[in-house]
């Protein structure tokens, strides 16, 4: 299996959300969600298709496993550091950017090791 980039975590977890809100995900509502163009949610969306992340089934678009993984991971990891921010007194708007932003710079390793940690 392909190893994801940053983005494309992002559509999977985008995909998630929508999932979870009831919806039947198409391109478009992906677009609308992430705030970037039909053109890149095309090329992004045949990439994660191809690295076995997400089916499409007519125009609907669908987490496979390994996708549903991926976007889970994603989102406990931003939660995490979210969290973390917010316990030293960070704004809640701040923290949602800052936590998204080291989500993707921070090794697994480095956020395992964290993650461990008593009392974090």
């Amino acid at each position: 299996m392909e190893a994801l980039s940053p983005a494309g975590k992002d559509y999977l977890e985008a995909v998630l959300t929508l999932e979870q809100q009831g919806e039947r995900v198409q391109s478009v509502d992906l677009s609308r969600l992430m705030g970037v163009t039909r053109a890149s949610v095309s090329r992004a969306v045949g990439q994660l298709c191809e690295g076995g992340y997400l089916e499409m089934e007519g125009r609907t678009l669908k987490l496979t496993e390994p996708g549903r993984r991926a976007a889970e991971d994603a989102r406990e990891k931003q939660r995490f550091f979210e969290q973390m921010l917010l316990n030293a007194g960070v704004g809640a708007a701040r923290a949602r950017l800052d936590a998204h932003r080291i989500r993707h710079a921070v090794s697994e390793e480095s956020y395992l090791r964290l993650k461990a940690q008593p009392g974090i």
